[in-house]
């Protein structure tokens, strides 16, 4: 019978006695508590107070959970570290709508734009190809930092080329590794040649954590046994 951890320290000094090199039959017969720990240690983290007196309330007879229970804990744990989701769902809970500037626009009008509709970032057309983004982290180092004005330089004239795009059906992973290796915030989404939004890493960590908030309702539902195991 599994013993129910009064603290966050025994769910560790738990976790190391069961990790280490192990063959055969101890391997499958020491794995379970760690993946106890596996499971319950992303509650210890985020509310160990109220974690652990849940934990408390189960009643010993009761542990280990049945079968079932586990493994819909643990793919509840396995969503919170796994970035799930494509642009186009983005794109279908933000909106498709897209300001747009061109390279001949001076950087003051570009600028009076994004401030009338609050945004960060515009995107950059020559006729209907899209050449660039324009934000104001362009703006402080490519304007500001340089000496230059805002009145008598062009947007075209501090664009970084080539552009950097992603696909509607590209996965929200793909679209924060281009960001990451590129340094970049703000993405052009392109359905072939066709503009269909614009996507800036707030728009990632915003989806990122409603999907994770979901994921951690369904866990401490399990936990506190409000879905049939």
């Amino acid at each position: 019978m599994i013993g129910v951890p009064a603290t966050a320290d025994e769910w560790g000094m738990r976790a190391c006695q069961t990790s280490g090199p192990m063959t055969g039959g101890a391997r499958r017969g020491a794995a379970r508590p760690a993946r106890w720990f596996s499971v319950f240690q992303w509650f210890l983290i985020l509310d160990p107070p109220q974690s652990m007196d849940s934990f408390r309330k189960f009643p010993r007879d009761s542990l280990p959970l049945r079968k079932t229970s586990i493994r819909l804990a643990l793919q509840s744990t396995q969503a919170l570290m796994e970035i799930s989701g494509t642009i186009r769902q983005i794109l279908a809970s933000k909106g498709s709508e897209v300001s747009t500037t061109t390279p001949e626009t001076l950087v003051f009008d570009a600028l009076a734009l994004m401030g009338e509709k609050n945004i960060g970032a515009l995107v950059v057309m020559e006729g209907s190809n899209v050449v660039g983004v324009f934000s104001e982290r362009d703006y402080s180092r490519k304007v500001i930092l340089q000496g230059k004005t805002s009145r008598t330089t062009h947007v075209g004239e501090i664009l970084s080329r080539p552009v950097v795009v992603i696909a509607p059906d590209d996965s929200i992973e793909e679209c924060m590794a281009r960001m990451t290796l590129n340094r970049i915030r703000h993405l052009p989404v392109l359905d072939g040649e066709r503009l269909v939004g614009l996507v800036s890493m707030g728009d990632v960590v915003n989806w990122i954590m409603h999907a994770q908030r979901h994921a951690i309702q369904q866990l401490t539902g399990y936990l506190s046994g409000q879905y049939p195991a």
